[in-house]
């Protein structure tokens, strides 16, 4: 090898360790990270950088000597290390031309493709609906369940209302609670059940979704379901939020802070803006190339937290629900809702919460987990007086369900035992108030 090849594969070698010390120089604040820090697929983008090394040596031999090729009729022709060169640039250009395009394509035609969540479930009043190009067992009318004619039938016809621990969007339609408890009860009963909850989605959301929404299809009895979304209420994460506390939760942009971000970042276009190759190869640069060394990692204080601001909303919230569907002559069921928080954690229990990171925070204090704790257990026995004031039907999931990882994927969201659990109680406790009893 001559010393300038020898030259050009020392200084291929240098950009190869300097992009991989760039990159393995970046950091993550979710937990259950591999060493720390990194992501599984991120992991294996750090390997991909590895792996060229041991090649390195024969491509620049290859480029560095002249190659000699005979064509069909005979004449030799010879190709030179600037020839190869040229030739390796136009094969690249056409390669990222073509992938180019290719993703151009496939950003035109979005179906049967998934957009992004928040654009292709868009509501203007609840922020978002499930869609069934997004999850599993969506019907048209973007409930979790089979389609229903809106007239009323013979049928027992029962809503599920509340946030993701009801919708859940981490398990299957078919191992989510409302669709156990529907199974459970059609052994004996004919019913219509449809899950009417969705993630991110309150007290608030839940009485505006019944009110627009679920009781049109005149609904039997409504199930309902809330605390960790109006706990965290309380709270202005930046992430998420803009501002103080708003009792009307107007200051939490939920699931619309994506849209909000987006729509603050957009600015006169620019040719990187129309090709989505070079526009996403510098946001991967921006986020992780020796992000520990130009970004000062941000390590939240913990803080105990007294009071929560938000439950006032929620029990206005559930009361005005509760008063809302008596009237209309539905029977109502209230259900506590179970979390993973408790005195003592293990390792592994810590390592799945995520809720006060994400939600429960200021950008620079979050809430400490005896904080979670209280706060569930504090929504909770409002639900309990809410029962008691209304002489509803209570499901009393947090005294139900064991707080381990073989009920909770994380600080409050269910296992598919835990929903099979959960859809036991309540089948039982509306079988024992006589609720499918036709008056």
């Amino acid at each position: 090898m001559s010393s300038r090849a020898k030259l050009y594969l020392a200084l291929l070698y240098l950009l190869e360790l300097f992009l991989l010390v760039g990159f393995a120089l970046t950091y993550d604040e979710r937990p259950g990270l591999i060493l720390g820090r990194y992501t599984a697929g991120y992991l294996g983008f750090l390997v991909l950088l590895i792996l060229p090394a041991p090649f390195l040596p024969a491509f620049v031999r290859f480029m560095a000597r002249e190659s000699k090729r005979q064509t069909k009729d005979g004449r030799a022709i010879k190709i030179g290390p600037r020839a190869k060169c040229a030739y390796l640039a136009i094969l690249t250009l056409l390669s990222l031309a073509a992938l180019e395009s290719i993703i151009q394509v496939a950003r035109a035609f979005r179906p049967p493709g998934k957009t992004r969540e928040y654009l292709i479930q868009f509501h203007p009043f609840l922020q978002v609906v499930p869609d069934e190009m997004v999850y599993d067992g969506v019907n048209r009318d973007h409930f979790r369940g089979p389609d229903i004619q809106k007239a009323r039938s013979q049928t027992h016809r029962i809503f599920c209302l509340g946030g993701s621990t009801t919708f859940n969007p981490f398990l299957k339609y078919e191992d989510s609670y409302p669709r156990q408890l529907e199974r459970q009860l059609g052994e004996t009963h004919p019913v219509q059940l449809l899950n009417a909850g969705m993630s991110w989605y309150t007290s608030q959301h839940s009485l505006i979704n019944y009110l627009i929404r679920v009781q049109e299809y005149q609904p039997d009895i409504i199930i309902v379901m809330h605390g960790i979304n109006d706990l965290i209420r309380s709270f202005s994460p930046p992430r998420a939020a803009m501002g103080a506390y708003k009792s009307d939760y107007s200051h939490f942009l939920g699931p619309q802070a994506d849209m909000i971000l987006d729509l603050d970042q957009q600015r006169q276009p620019t040719l990187a803006d129309t090709l989505f190759l070079i526009r996403n190869t510098s946001s991967f640069f921006s986020r992780h190339f020796f992000k520990q060394l130009r970004v000062e990692r941000h390590e939240m204080e913990t803080v105990d937290v007294g009071a929560f601001s938000s439950l006032d909303a929620y029990r206005r919230s559930m009361r005005n629900l509760c008063e809302m569907a008596q009237a209309h002559g539905v029977k109502v069921i209230l259900v506590t809702q179970g979390f993973l928080y408790k005195d003592e954690m293990s390792a592994e229990e810590k390592a799945v919460l995520r809720f006060a990171r994400e939600s429960a925070n200021d950008g620079h204090r979050m809430a400490s987990m005896r904080s979670m704790k209280r706060g569930m257990e504090t929504f909770n026995e409002a639900t309990r007086s809410i029962v008691r004031e209304f002489r509803l039907p209570l499901v009393d999931i947090e005294k139900t369900i064991p707080r381990n990882l073989d009920y909770f994927a994380d600080d409050v969201h269910f296992t598919p035992k835990a929903a099979k659990l959960i859809a036991s109680a309540i089948k039982e406790k509306i079988l024992k108030e006589g609720l499918l009893d036709r008056d």
